[in-house]
């Protein structure tokens, strides 16, 4: 759920996401709060992250392709395409904080 709140979220869809607003909590304020509510430990947050990032740029890349098998749909491929490098970095970034 939190990746979602990424602005590379946007652009998988194309469009802006009532979910990416910034009046909404921040990823890690939504953890917190989880923690705090149920008591779990989140030590390995980041990690957990980065795998729903590396998740999100599959998904991105999987409509990018689908969009490109539909020739006359082929530019609705490209802000899903341009997502991918994002979330991969945004992905990678957080294994390495872990």
């Amino acid at each position: 759920m939190c990746v979602y709140r990424s602005p590379a979220f946007d652009q998988v869809l194309g469009t802006a996401a009532a979910w990416t607003s910034t009046r909404l909590p921040s990823p890690d304020e939504i953890a917190q709060q989880y923690a705090e509510i149920t008591g779990r430990d989140l030590t390995h947050w980041n990690f957990y992250l980065a795998l729903a990032n590396f998740k999100l740029a599959v998904i991105a890349e999987g409509i990018a392709h689908r969009a490109t098998q539909k020739a006359r749909h082929a530019h609705s491929a490209d802000p899903a395409a341009d997502s991918t490098p994002e979330l991969l970095a945004q992905g990678l970034r957080l294994v390495t904080c872990s």
